[in-house]
């Protein structure tokens, strides 16, 4: 299979992992993220991050529908099981390619925070994916990435 076909079935997987996540635990989410801006609101100044949420979230999902996915390999923000140092949010394997799916939570959907995790090395082999992601009552369009999907 040519990499670009294997390429156009992964984003549509990640597009199902991430739109049936989100579905499935609707309510979940909705009052998570009200006691993350909760807890914002008490900080003041100091912002609270809800990536945890989302990671949970996703990696849930895939534990539960990873057969019906034609995922192996689930790992939540563990060790590389090949090289030593990275910790990728999420990774498994599909079809034997591994995916690695880097979480971002950002304030006013402001991607600058996102420069330096782009910017990382990932395996040749693997194939990467960025979910940014930022408060829904703080989205704004005039700053999406190109080849960004916005879900």
């Amino acid at each position: 299979m040519s990499f670009n076909l294997m390429k156009h079935q992964i984003d549509a997987l990640i597009r199902k992992i991430v739109t049936q996540s989100v579905r499935s635990r609707r309510k979940w989410l909705r009052e998570t993220f009200e006691m993350c801006l909760r807890i914002k609101a008490h900080r003041g100044t100091h912002d609270y991050g809800f990536e945890w949420a989302i990671q949970t979230l996703i990696g849930e999902y895939l534990l539960r529908d990873s057969s019906n996915l034609s995922i192996s390999d689930i790992r939540l923000n563990q060790p590389h099981p090949t090289e030593p140092g990275r910790k990728p949010d999420i990774l498994f394997r599909h079809e034997g390619r591994e995916v690695v799916l880097e979480l971002k939570t950002v304030l006013d959907c402001d991607l600058s925070y996102s420069k330096r995790d782009v910017r990382k090395n990932f395996p040749q082999s693997s194939i990467v994916y960025f979910l940014v992601i930022s408060y829904p009552s703080k989205r704004k369009t005039d700053r999406e990435l190109e080849g960004a999907w916005l879900v």
